[in-house]
């Protein structure tokens, strides 16, 4: 896609929020159980002039971590109690919107379209299988933190209480011989502990890199304690509780950990669509560091912060008050767009607008947008969003709102 496209869409989008355009709005929702048998739908397209439609699933004490399968056939998403009790992991079938499975846990990450790890607490990290057959439990305490590349493999650490510390080993959980049948004990395989490398934080889109956060240690292999005088770390960095980590590459199932430069970054780690290049904010210093993975090259662009990248390939910046875009073979443009959470989909025609409200108190609209049509939920506070692989739906969490005692509500937004 040409970059004067990408731009139309930018520029479309903030009119959508700017009111500039004429979306549609979805009422506001009644109260519901959760998970309902079925939602109440938002406005069907003879209601309005774009093809969307919207369905209320439910409120609770908060939602996180919207998800879905690979194949876009199911949904999912953390229900969260709010203290009151043990989260949960829900699945629902995009079909009907109808729920599948529901299991205890804080944590998830899909193995495959039928398949889903779960870190359910306890230090236990289960595999699911949607079809029935016989959870497994994976033997040992493991699971401090799930990162899954959403289609095939799960990483995980042990145990909690040592995430980031160098010696706390790290294993991978995978699909590695895809030809076996799903019942096969061989089907799924665990390769590690990879030792001395750290706390797993994201996938390279292909599955083959690892991205980890580890606590930076001294030649005598114990965690370095800052001060004035022994680094460039101060007494300020211990006494605001943040001790210096670094980014490591770790190629998987070989082990093999790749070069990276020497930063201490802030362990959001987002890869490019294409696997070259990975964006962090430097926690020391103004500013995001891209990294090429091939070269370790580092490209810093001063005074701004990381919002992710577009699937085109370039990066989004915040600068405090704008949004700008840093191509990587050209200088950095400017937009029109607002601060807040930008969700995309498949392309850059599918995108979720989530306005960051800088008070926290008041409610927003968050804005789907898919080609030239678009919808709205009104009076709802910022939350998080996923897109189903194909375009097609867009699952929306609202956050919470403890003064005002707002629950948090979940939607399915249909693009046709």
């Amino acid at each position: 896609m040409s970059r004067g496209r990408l731009a139309a869409v930018w520029i479309c989008a903030c009119a959508l929020l700017g009111g500039c355009a004429a979306p549609t709005t979805l009422p506001s929702a009644a109260p519901s159980t959760l998970p309902p048998s079925s939602g109440s739908p938002g406005p069907s397209a003879a209601e309005s002039s774009s093809p969307f439609s919207i369905r209320h699933l439910g409120r609770t004490n908060g939602y996180s971590h919207p998800g879905w399968s690979p194949d876009g056939s199911a949904f999912s998403v953390v229900i969260e109690t709010g203290g009151h009790g043990i989260d949960h992991v829900a699945v629902w079938q995009h079909g009907s919107a109808d729920p599948v499975a529901e299991w205890p846990g804080y944590a998830y990450a899909w193995l495959d379209d039928e398949t889903v790890a779960v870190y359910e607490g306890d230090y236990q990290v289960v595999i699911h299988r949607l079809d029935g057959r016989e959870d497994v439990r994976v033997p040992g305490l493991r699971g401090g933190r799930l990162v899954g590349n959403g289609r095939d493999r799960v990483a995980y650490s042990d145990p909690p209480g040592r995430i980031g510390v160098p010696g706390a080993p790290v294993y991978v959980l995978a699909n590695w011989k895809k030809g076996l049948a799903a019942d096969d004990p061989d089907y799924w395989s665990e390769v590690g502990p990879f030792t001395r490398v750290g706390d797993p934080r994201a996938w390279s889109p292909d599955g083959s890199i690892l991205a980890l956060s580890r606590i930076i240690e001294s030649a005598d292999d114990t965690v370095r304690v800052a001060s004035a005088v022994d680094g460039p770390w101060g007494q300020s960095d211990l006494a605001a509780g943040m001790p210096p980590e670094q980014l490591i590459l770790l190629r998987v199932p070989d082990g093999t950990l790749l070069d990276v430069p020497d930063l201490d970054l802030e362990g959001g780690f987002a890869f490019s669509p294409d696997g070259s290049r990975l964006a962090d904010v430097m926690r020391r210093a103004d500013g995001v560091a891209v990294i090429d993975v091939g070269t370790a090259h580092v490209t810093t662009i001063p005074g701004t912060r990381s919002l992710g990248w577009t699937p085109d390939g370039d990066l989004m910046l915040s600068t405090g008050d704008s949004v700008e875009l840093w191509h990587p073979d050209g200088p950095t443009t400017s937009t029109e767009f607002p601060i807040g959470r930008i969700v995309w989909g498949p392309t850059v025609d599918h995108v979720t607008l989530i306005p960051l409200d800088p008070a926290i108190t008041s409610t927003v609209s968050i804005t789907v947008r898919s080609g030239s049509a678009s919808v709205t939920i009104p009076d709802v506070y910022p939350g998080e969003a996923a897109w189903s692989p194909d375009g097609t739906m867009c699952l929306v969490a609202t956050g919470t709102n403890d003064a005002q005692k707002e629950l948090a509500q979940l939607f399915l937004v249909r693009t046709e």
